[in-house]
């Protein structure tokens, strides 16, 4: 089934991670109750060997992949996604292990104004017949 539903990806954003534009976007997740909203989630699928790949684009006010992650993953109830890479910047076939305490660097772009940064992760999760 095809989605009707599209979401207009900045320029920047589609040249640095072009895993997305093979990519359906499926759905969007967001904190319900915020005074200011500060990371968006934004769930993208494509089709793998043997089974679809799940990727979410994050929008953020300040960048912490392992943090974003526990937060998705309470945001998403049963489907319990998390993040397992981080996709490199302009390279679509390099990803980088998320690992508590360690320094990561050069994983996400930021907008020309510098308000938002930008970085797409690699995310599993339990479908919801389980």
């Amino acid at each position: 089934m095809s989605s009707n539903i599209k979401l207009s990806l900045p320029e920047l954003v589609a040249e640095a991670f072009p895993v997305l534009k093979d990519a359906t976007y499926i759905r969007s997740f967001a904190p319900l109750c915020v005074l200011y909203q500060d990371t968006e989630f934004h769930l993208f699928q494509s089709p793998g060997r043997d089974f679809l790949r799940s990727f979410i684009l994050v929008a953020t006010d300040y960048s912490d992949p392992l943090d974003q992650s526990y937060e998705l993953k309470n945001l998403t109830g049963s489907y319990e996604f998390e993040f397992t890479h981080i996709i490199t910047p302009y390279k679509n076939k390099e990803f980088i292990e998320i690992r508590q305490h360690d320094d990561m660097a050069d994983y996400d772009i930021r907008s020309l104004d510098g308000r938002w940064c930008y970085y797409v992760a690699e995310a599993t999760y339990k479908p919801d017949w389980t």
